[in-house]
């Protein structure tokens, strides 16, 4: 009797997904393209300041998340959801969004938004305490 060898080849399940933020009441603009698995989509840590203080500001205007977040694109393997995020930020990008997405190389123009009414605790001081003592 010869012995047989079966080969099986494991795959990772395909768990990442490809999302996009946009302003609530038009989906047309784009702020931020992301691959992300599990809730990435909706949580605000590690963003840029301004990303965050944008998140922030859409939610403190009545808007829930699943109004700002869409899911492009689900099932996919962590490499084919980097190919796909880089081809919707050049998509975006060749259609003159400014996005929140960190530039590569630099001569991109890069989203910027600053809310001068609710400073970010985390990036800079927002002042004494009242009332003074």
């Amino acid at each position: 009797m010869a012995d047989r060898v079966i080969e099986i080849v494991l795959r990772p399940y395909p768990r990442c997904y490809v999302y996009i933020h946009h302003h609530p009441q038009r989906e047309t603009d784009v702020v931020y393209v992301g691959k992300g698995t599990r809730g990435r989509a909706w949580d605000d840590t590690n963003r840029s300041p301004e990303h965050r203080c944008w998140l922030r500001d859409i939610q403190n205007l009545g808007f829930a998340p699943d109004t700002f977040v869409r899911i492009e694109r689900r099932k996919l393997t962590s490499d084919e959801a980097e190919r796909e995020e880089r081809a919707l930020i050049a998509f975006y990008r060749r259609q003159g969004k400014l996005l929140f997405n960190k530039s590569r190389n630099k001569k991109r123009p890069v989203r910027r938004y600053q809310n001068k009414w609710m400073p970010d605790p985390k990036f800079g001081r927002l002042g004494p305490p009242w009332p003074p003592a």
